[in-house]
């Protein structure tokens, strides 16, 4: 374990915050207040244990992967899941992407957690002209979602914000056969 920071740290950190960011938006929907556990906020090199970088990003991606999937199952038991796919779209679109289906892959594995990059949860199967599609190896997510939904919950609330960053291009995204494709 390295005991000092690469840029991966960083990217970790800014994909830590961001999913916190959408999943607080989201959770303002919420007729009832879900108690969401913080995180720090700050320069990355002020705020983690050098001795323990791994350690210490995996128990903020922990924190902020249960903070969702207990938003997003609130949200669903309440009725109000569509609105969160609004809010997801709007954070997609706000984006302003361009670039190919490669270039969007790439960004959405920028901004969101699927584990540590270790776990290559997603798979890159195709790369062609148009397209590119890849597979989900291992659901990193369907750990957090003990509140009465599935992880499923979890990639449509993902697909929303994909199409949301796509909705500014000719690119589109869709799932078939359990393949996801961008195309």
């Amino acid at each position: 374990m390295s005991r000092f920071l690469g840029k991966i740290h960083y990217i970790m950190f800014d994909k830590i915050n961001y999913v916190d960011e959408i999943t607080r938006k989201m959770s303002e929907l919420l007729d009832e207040n879900v108690d969401l556990k913080n995180i720090e906020r700050g320069a990355l090199e002020d705020l983690i244990d050098t001795d323990n970088i791994h350690g210490w990003l995996q128990v903020r991606v922990a924190i902020v992967e249960d903070n969702l999937a207990r938003v997003l199952s609130e949200l669903k038991k309440e009725g109000k899941l569509e609105d969160a796919l609004e809010i997801a779209y709007d954070f997609g679109a706000k984006e302003d992407f361009s670039g190919d289906a490669s270039d969007a892959f790439q960004f959405m594995s920028d901004k969101f957690l699927d584990g540590m990059p270790c776990d290559m949860a997603n798979l890159p199967v195709e790369s062609n002209g148009g397209e590119f599609r890849w597979i989900k190896r291992i659901d990193v997510h369907e750990q957090y979602y003990i509140y009465g939904e599935s992880s499923e919950i979890y990639y449509e609330f993902r697909g929303a914000w994909m199409n949301g960053l796509l909705s500014g291009c000719d690119l589109e995204y869709v799932v078939e056969d359990g393949i996801n494709i961008i195309r």
